[in-house]
């Protein structure tokens, strides 16, 4: 039940952009974004922020935009 477009229909982009705009919005110190590319594959959207002065623990949030 995947869209056979996704790579080529927007709509990817589209999502990215929404979540872009909530997390800027949020104003997270230290954020950054990286995206991973695979031919063929729905990218890989990574949000790492930078760890501040006294940082002892690790968070990961993981989810999908093609679902």
């Amino acid at each position: 039940m995947v869209d056979p477009d996704f790579l080529t229909n927007g709509k990817l982009d589209q999502a990215i952009e929404v979540v872009d705009t909530y997390a800027r919005e949020l104003q997270i110190e230290g954020i950054r974004r990286e995206i991973v590319k695979i031919e063929d594959k729905p990218p890989l959207i990574i949000y790492v922020v930078d760890p501040t002065e006294g940082s002892t623990k690790n968070l990961m949030i993981y989810g999908h935009l093609d679902k």
